[in-house]
């Protein structure tokens, strides 16, 4: 863990600095769960998501892909919405799901998620990143001729598992499941909330990924409050970290990944 500080001064105002508050942006019903963790941590939390999850139709190539799920050797869920999603459509083609499949998950709550459904999943869980590229350091991921490997996520996205895996000698598909959408009330919410007033004393931003980020970011610029860019940003990684500093804010600090347990660690 690591913070990126850079100096500032204003003449901003501030509230109490009893009051800590902390800006959950994820999608609601895990942010909830957040909000929950920051009270019994003392902060203020206040949960505006800055885009929805938004299921999508499947494409032909995508529902062949799940008709034909005994056919990958390796298939690799990279969130708890590929979870969601992707088991809801899977069960409309596989009442059993299929055996002889290894399934994988990109962190712990992933791999949460799946054992919720049955599904034991290998994962990246024990490494301090719990990313893509954590993922890719398991050994079953090493020497992939002859595999065929479904990568089950959103729209669009990194292409870093995609191609290495292809590097390795696997044949890689996407089964895309949903789509990240700007919330269409984030900008007003923003502008009647606490932090539009002043910037409160302790207060801090939470940015659970690199789409998360560019959404804060256009939120705070719609609503005109750019000031709200100097507050400490807690971010997953040196990724997420190098796109924060691209994006001019002041105080990045960088959590091992976007775990609650790894984000809340960075909070002032």
């Amino acid at each position: 863990m690591s913070s990126l500080n850079h100096d500032e001064s204003d003449n901003r105002g501030t509230i109490p600095s009893s009051m800590k508050w902390v800006w959950v942006t994820r999608p609601r019903l895990q942010g909830e769960q957040t909000a929950q963790r920051l009270i019994e941590m003392g902060y203020q939390p206040w949960v505006q998501p800055v885009m929805d999850i938004v299921p999508i139709d499947l494409t032909p190539s995508s529902r062949q892909a799940l008709m034909n799920l005994d056919e990958y050797q390796k298939v690799i869920f990279v969130s708890q919405n590929a979870v969601r999603f992707g088991c809801l459509a899977i069960e409309d083609f596989w009442p059993q799901w299929p055996v002889g499949v290894a399934f994988f998950g990109i962190g712990e709550a992933t791999v949460l998620a799946l054992e919720s459904q049955g599904i034991q999943a290998q994962s990246n869980i024990d490494s301090a990143a719990k990313n893509s590229e954590a993922l890719l350091a398991l050994p079953a991921l090493q020497s992939l001729e002859h595999n065929r490997v479904l990568i089950l996520r959103g729209k669009g996205g990194r292409e870093t598992l995609k191609e290495t895996l292809e590097a390795r000698g696997a044949k890689v598909e996407y089964c895309e499941l949903y789509e990240r959408r700007l919330s269409p009330e984030a900008e007003n919410a923003l502008r009647a909330s606490v932090f539009s007033q002043s910037v409160p004393a302790s207060s801090a931003i939470l940015a659970y990924s690199g789409d998360s980020l560019a959404y804060i970011d256009r939120v705070i610029a719609s609503a005109g409050l750019s000031f709200l860019k100097q507050l400490p940003i807690i971010v997953p990684g040196e990724r997420v970290a190098k796109l924060a500093q691209e994006r001019e804010f002041y105080d990045i600090r960088m959590a091992d990944n976007a775990s609650d347990k790894s984000m809340l660690k960075m909070l002032p």
